[in-house]
Order: structure tokens, then C-alpha cells, then sequence
């Protein structure tokens, strides 16, 4: 009987050594399944937090950008695209915190990646403000040129207006100054025209050189080796005293002016149509407004023709006398 009052005992002995560890065990589980369910229910707090502020970062950032907005279309389409770019990474943060309830290593990601947003929201708007403050010098200095070319569209109506004016004034000097240079002109033609020394008693006549040098007259062509042109000047008061220069014109029955340059022939402009001369020889004596005989000899170094000849003699490129002389 007491042995198996013993046996029993053991018995009993064994089995509250079992229970008590088999509370013991349960025990352990049960505290650390409280911790695991604390420690989800933290990440379930702590994701719930992070995507609250995440929603909250996000809404800010876009009513900021959304603020921001004007009347540039360039910079609305920036602030367009950088909205979209935002949107993207609020997707992104937010599949990391639904990630993050099971896994803290997700959640670190998740907050690292909700500070670079704000930091990515500073930059946008920093940008912005940049794109702004160019787009506002920019106002600044397109207004500035369009006062600069206003500025310059009516000087140069001003200049154009002077120069106009100018031009007119211009015209009408340029008239003014033809005129006077025509009456100036006209007035200088009279004064020289009537400075004109008139010739009178002019004689034409043919010489044939002797042996012993003597002149003798010939009235036959094959016979004259000289022509000489004798006038007497008349009085003019307007003239001068001073040296007088006559050219003197032979021209023979063909209508040819007779000139050799090597004695002394040469070109004079005839006043009255402003036309070339050609004259055979010239002579140049002292005038004091008085009368006084001239005379010129002329070798023609040929046999003479026949006809005709007719004498004209200039002075101040005006006709001054003329004569004539026949030769048989």
C-alpha cells in the first residue's frame, strides 16, 4: 500500500512538473507573441503616420506649385511636368509604406525617400523662382527696348522729318545757287562781251618775198608766201590798260581754218556758242584804251589755192572783226 501511495505521488509529482512547464512554455509564447503584436501594430502606427504625412507633404507641395502658376505658358508646363514628377514619387513612398508594415528596413526607405520629396519640392520651387526672377529681367528688358525703340522710331521720324526739310531747303538753294551762278554766268558774258575790243579798218593782204627781203603785194595765189592781217583797235573805257591778246582765223575757199601748231596755231572756245575755235596765229600788244595799228604776218609754208579767204580775228573769245581776201 505504500508503495503504491508512492508510485502514485511520483505520478502526480511528474505531472505538475509537466503542467508547470508546459505553463512556463505558454507563458514565453504568450509574451512574445504580445511583443510581435506590438511591434506590427507600432509599424501599423508608424506606416499609418508616415503615409498621413506623406498625403499632407504632398498636397502642400502641389498647392505650392499650383500657386506658383502665371501667365507663362513655359512655366506652367514646367510646373505641370514637376507635378506629375511629384505624383510619381508619392506612388513610389507610398508602395514602400504598404511594404514597410511587414518590414522595417521598407519603412526606413519610405522616410528617407518622404525627406527627399520635400527636398525635391524645394528644388522645383527654386527653380521656379529662378525661371521668375529671368522671366521678370527679361519683362524688364524687353519693356526697356521697346521704350529704347519708340525712343529711337521717333528720332529717327524727327530725323527723317530734318532731313526732309533739309533736303528741301537743300533743293531750294541748289536753285537759288544755279540761278545766281546763270546770272552770274550772264552777267560775266555781258562784262566780257562788252570788254570786247572792237577792230576796226582791218586790211587783208598777200606778200611774195623778195631776193633782197623786201615785201611786194600779189593779188595771185601761186605768188603769196606771206598773209598779213592789219586793224586798228578802238576805244573802250571799261577795258583795262594792259596786255590785249587777238587771235587771228585764216580760212581758206574750202572753209578750212589754216593752222600749223608749230607756228603758233592753236584753240580758243568762241564765247557767243561756247564751240571750239581753231585759230591760225596769234598776236598780244599793250592797250590803254586808245586806238592803235596791229598787224600780223603768217607763212603759210605752201602754195595757196586760188579763191576766198576769209579773216576772222577774237578777242576775249568773242568775235572782234573780220575781213576777207581774194587771190586769183
Amino acid at each position: 500500500m505504500s508503495n503504491s501511495e508512492g508510485n502514485k505521488g511520483k505520478m502526480m509529482t511528474g505531472i505538475i512538473i509537466a503542467l508547470l512547464l508546459f505553463v512556463a512554455i505558454l507563458g514565453y509564447k504568450n509574451i512574445q507573441l504580445s511583443k510581435e503584436v506590438d511591434t506590427y501594430t507600432q509599424s501599423l502606427d508608424e506606416s499609418k503616420q508616415l503615409e498621413e504625412e506623406l498625403n499632407l507633404r504632398y498636397d502642400e507641395a502641389v498647392a505650392e506649385l499650383e500657386e506658383m502658376k502665371g501667365s507663362n505658358t513655359e512655366l506652367n508646363g514646367l510646373i505641370d511636368a514637376q507635378k506629375e514628377e511629384l505624383a510619381k514619387q508619392k506612388k513610389k513612398i507610398s508602395s514602400l509604406i504598404r511594404s514597410g508594415k511587414a518590414n522595417k528596413s521598407e519603412l526606413s526607405k519610405a522616410r528617407e525617400e518622404l525627406t527627399q520629396l520635400r527636398g525635391l519640392v524645394d528644388t522645383y520651387v527654386s527653380q521656379i523662382n529662378t525661371l521668375k526672377n529671368e522671366n521678370m529681367s527679361l519683362t524688364e528688358n524687353n519693356n526697356m527696348l521697346q521704350t529704347l525703340k519708340a525712343e529711337l522710331e521717333t528720332n529717327l521720324t524727327d530725323a527723317t522729318t530734318k532731313n526732309e526739310s533739309l533736303n528741301t531747303e537743300k533743293a531750294v538753294l541748289m536753285s537759288e545757287k544755279q540761278e545766281l551762278e546763270a546770272t552770274k554766268k550772264d552777267l560775266s558774258y555781258k562784262v566780257t562781251k562788252a570788254s570786247v575790243i572792237k577792230l576796226n579798218a582791218m586790211e587783208v593782204t598777200g606778200y611774195k618775198t623778195r631776193s633782197n627781203g623786201k615785201l611786194a603785194k600779189k593779188r595771185y595765189a601761186k605768188n603769196v608766201d606771206i598773209i598779213e592781217v592789219c586793224f586798228k583797235t578802238s576805244k573802250n573805257e571799261i577795258v583795262k590798260p594792259g596786255n590785249e591778246e587777238y587771235f587771228v582765223r585764216l580760212i581758206s575757199p574750202q572753209g578750212v581754218t589754216m593752222a600749223m601748231e608749230n607756228m603758233g596755231s592753236g584753240i580758243i572756245i568762241n564765247n557767243d556758242n561756247n564751240e571750239e575755235v581753231r585759230y591760225t596765229a596769234s598776236i598780244a600788244q599793250e592797250y590803254a584804251n586808245d586806238v592803235k595799228d596791229v598787224c600780223l604776218k603768217w607763212k603759210p609754208n605752201a602754195i595757196l589755192d586760188p579763191g576766198s579767204y576769209k579773216v576772222e580775228v577774237f578777242n576775249k573769245g568773242f568775235l572782234a572783226g573780220k575781213s576777207d581776201l581774194i587771190l586769183k
